[in-house]
């Protein structure tokens, strides 16, 4: 979706693209050790918090791809349960 849209439409994957990136550290830092279960949880709220921010704010032209993300978005997150 990057890739073929415009700079204004870009906004959208490029967030999307921001918060996956932040959700799957987060899972290699569960899978390390590096943080408990009560945390991953707190995060995982937040992160899913900014998800639903972000599906409020209105994009010129999310695309067709986006929908997915749109219909699914409590299940985003979900490979963090």
């Amino acid at each position: 979706m990057i890739l073929v849209a415009g700079k204004r439409e870009a906004g959208f994957p490029r967030t999307v693209q921001a918060i996956l990136q932040e959700a799957l550290q987060l899972r290699d830092r569960r899978q390390q050790g590096q943080i408990s279960d009560r945390g991953v949880a707190v995060a995982r709220g937040r992160l899913e918090a900014r998800v639903d921010r972000r599906l409020q704010r209105r994009y010129p032209s999310p695309g067709i791809g986006a929908w997915p993300i749109i219909c699914y978005a409590s299940a985003t997150l979900s490979f963090l349960s």
